[in-house]
């Protein structure tokens, strides 16, 4: 069930969108902006952006804080503003992605506009608090763990997953950095769609790029060179995230290159047999020498999970997550469901600070119709 514009909507919303930013504006990062953007919903509206701080850079674009005010309301608000680095063709598609999607885990796009260069920069919406590998590294750094922000901010990116799964959206590039969380208020938000890619049914089969996203977060089907992967690579990926939440670190560390890095999950999760090859679709590899005999169990034989954190079931996920047939890792909604993140249901629960957690089952009448009726019956909705 996937929630599309049609094409002559989404080339209107362009044509509207357009703009033109002088050169010296793109070579001020201060500068003030005066801008005709158009809405998430297709509405045209004239902006000011103002320029506050650098947040980031990555591959494909650039972010900053930025004060947004509306000139024909006079109402004024925080957001986040991405300008393009990389393709266009990659902008693009990021830009589709996001006017599909709408979702409480999810960065979601305010207002795009396209220069003069036809190039789209897209205002998100602004989270406090930072990325979650800043959260970890701050909670880490003092040999302090996550707490119940490990459930807590887990089970939000498996929710988000599963959105995205449900509109055909796959990330691919599924790490700490582009997850952004706001621990005052508990909540998480999955961002940066640059790498994503739309694969409806029709499109099964198509072949798509392998080489992408952060080597270490990477499924082994795409490390081996498949094209025809499915969006298990972002179960795979998401496992690997929860691995850092727990150990500081990722469970498969310290490789540079992917033969290396193959060899590291071998040392833990061992060789993929001739069955996992052909489920992977890629032909067997060399088995390397002197395999070691970790497992994810002894990796986590060190960590310490406080009540009421289930130490046994978080083994026992990830067991089930970082396999490497794609078609025998759950899937996101079944994640959810699983018995680790249980204690998320009891009542009253509060964060640190003494607020309330944040309605971690909200589900809209798309969730509801994409989950499986086993995970429907889990949760004990009616449908």
């Amino acid at each position: 069930m996937v929630q599309i514009f049609e094409m002559g909507e989404t080339e209107s919303k362009e044509a509207a969108g357009n703009t033109k930013v002088d050169k010296r504006e793109e070579e001020d990062p201060t500068k003030v902006l005066h801008v005709r953007a158009v809405t998430w919903d297709g509405e045209t509206v004239k902006l000011t952006v103002e320029p506050m701080n650098y947040l980031g850079k990555g591959a494909f674009g650039t972010v900053k804080k930025i004060l947004l005010v509306d000139e024909s309301s006079g109402t004024e608000g925080v957001a986040a503003l991405k300008n393009p680095l990389g393709p266009e063709r990659l902008n693009s598609m990021e830009k589709a992605i996001l006017l599909e999607i709408r979702h409480k885990n999810v960065c979601n796009l305010l207002y795009f506009f396209v220069d003069k260069l036809n190039r789209s920069h897209l205002i998100l919406e602004y989270v406090e608090g930072g990325d979650l590998f800043q959260f970890m590294r701050t909670h880490f750094v003092h040999n302090v763990g996550l707490g119940e922000y490990l459930e807590l901010f887990a089970y939000q990116l498996w929710r988000a997953i599963a959105y995205c799964h449900a509109n055909a959206i796959i990330h691919r590039d599924l790490k700490p950095e582009n997850l952004l969380v706001n621990p005052e208020l508990g909540t998480l938000k999955l961002t940066d769609f640059g790498c994503s890619v739309l694969l409806r049914d029709e499109d099964a089969g198509k072949e798509m790029m392998f080489y992408v996203g952060t080597l270490v977060f990477r499924a082994p089907e795409l490390i081996l060179g498949s094209t025809r992967y499915s969006a298990k690579c972002d179960i795979w990926s998401a496992a690997i995230v929860m691995s850092e939440m727990v150990l500081g670190k990722p469970i498969f560390y310290d490789a540079t290159a992917p033969k290396a890095h193959m060899k590291k999950i071998a040392d833990h999760i061992g060789f993929p047999t001739e069955l996992d090859f052909g489920d992977m679709g890629v032909e067997p590899i060399k088995r390397p020498s002197h395999l070691k005999t970790h497992s994810i169990q002894k990796r986590l034989a060190h960590v310490h999970l406080p009540p009421p954190s289930d130490k046994p079931m978080l083994e026992k996920l990830l067991e089930e997550t970082i396999i490497y047939s794609p078609a025998k890792r759950p899937t996101a909604w079944e994640v959810l469901v699983h018995p680790f993140f249980r204690w998320l249901r009891e009542p009253g629960l509060v964060l640190p600070n003494g607020k309330p957690y944040p309605d971690l089952f909200d589900f809209s009448e798309f969730e509801m119709a994409s989950m499986p009726d086993a995970v429907r019956a889990n949760f004990n909705i009616a449908f």
